[in-house]
């Protein structure tokens, strides 16, 4: 165990901008993460996500943040479309080229090789 944890970054209003970091401590999690996503101190909080702590040093695999119950926008570079963890009727496609993504559809998917259909909602 290399002693990295996962750390949970989220923006003030809780809108869905939110990063996971790895560290040994939350202070420097939060720090890293307002760097990322180009927020003061004051505007975001920190707390501790255990659910991750298998995936360190990182990324976290698209398919880990969809069983958490988290949304994302497609991977495809120019899709603006977010893919949502628990629709049934629109479910999101996984590519194991880019295995820190998901995809809103098996087109966009399709765009690396060896694409793979994973799921309805979880």
């Amino acid at each position: 165990m290399n002693g990295l944890k996962a750390f949970h970054v989220q923006d003030e209003w809780g809108e869905g901008h939110a990063v996971v970091v790895y560290h040994t401590s939350n202070a420097a999690a939060r720090r890293i993460g307002c760097s990322e996503m180009d927020e003061p101190w004051e505007r975001v909080s920190c707390r501790r996500a255990p659910e991750f702590d298998q995936y360190a040093p990182g990324p976290v695999p698209g398919e880990a943040y969809m069983r958490a119950g988290w949304w994302q926008m497609c991977g495809y570079s120019t899709c603006c479309t977010p893919v949502y963890p628990d629709e049934p009727e629109a479910p999101y496609f996984l590519n194991p080229a880019r295995p820190e993504a998901v995809f809103c559809s098996a087109e966009h998917a399709a765009l690396a090789p060896a694409a793979i259909q994973s799921g309805t909602g979880l």
